[in-house]
């Protein structure tokens, strides 16, 4: 069995992801899209978060970016325990808009318009309840076209921009933060097409998604009060010395 990531004795076994309450709320299934490379432990904690602490339908679907190899074989046992999980596996790191591009062309085919996907940094965890405010703003907003944990207002000027300070309550936003709890309909992500790949391995892929859904009509949120903590550039991914407001 796969001891995790340098052998760290903080890497428990997949089967912990089995014998947890099945989800209990009847509400419409929503699609957990999720990177990884590597961060074994941050993913662990990601999934088990997961299967405690949500309670509308859902299945959860990991691109994984070309991980090592105990990486690869924890998520091939887990993927066999946990019914809800799949699990495919790239022969390249594709990068976060690419990673993402791939979880689209996997799941757009298969869900219907009005399916919620939900783009979620491995580094993050949920608790009781997270689901809660994302299930309420589309009945109080009908014309919210993706919604997030963490966005922000831009000021634009002549040949630059600044991001502006995260609203400290439920808000519309300029941008999002594509991996930290990011809801966007099916329907609507066919529409806007791939995230621009031409960004790099990661980086303003979400801002240039959140201003295309601005485009087609749809408003763009920041949803405060749901129980979720992003573990900052413990994705895997990220490098050291990013600025503050990063994709990861």
């Amino acid at each position: 069995m796969p001891s995790g990531v340098g052998g760290s004795n903080r890497i428990v076994p997949a089967r912990r992801l089995a014998g947890r309450p099945p989800p209990m709320r009847k509400l419409p299934e929503i699609h957990l899209a999720i990177l990884t490379y590597d961060a074994l432990e941050q993913t662990q904690a990601c999934l088990e978060s997961i299967r405690a602490h949500t309670r509308m339908p859902y299945r959860v679907h990991v691109w994984d970016n070309a991980s090592q190899r105990d990486t690869k074989a924890w998520l091939r046992e887990a993927e066999g325990i946990w019914d809800a999980l799949d699990v495919r596996f790239s022969p390249t790191n594709r990068g976060v808009a690419g990673g993402r591009n791939e979880l689209l062309d996997w799941l757009l085919p298969e869900v219907p318009d009005d399916a919620w996907l939900v783009f979620l940094d491995n580094d993050i965890t949920v608790g009781a309840g997270w689901t809660d405010p994302f299930e309420e703003l589309p009945e109080e907003v009908p014309d919210v076209g993706m919604m997030g944990h963490m966005g922000h207002p831009i000021l634009v000027g002549e040949g630059h921009r600044a991001l502006l300070a995260a609203p400290d309550r439920t808000a519309p936003v300029d941008v999002l933060s594509g991996g930290f709890a990011c809801w966007i309909r099916a329907g609507l992500a066919r529409t806007i097409g791939p995230l621009d790949e031409g960004t790099g391995k990661f980086w303003h892929e979400d801002d240039d998604w959140s201003v295309r859904v601005k485009a087609a009509g749809h408003t763009v949120w920041r949803v405060a009060g749901a129980d979720i903590t992003h573990h900052e550039h413990g994705s895997g991914v990220a490098q050291a010395g990013l600025a503050e407001g990063g994709s990861l």
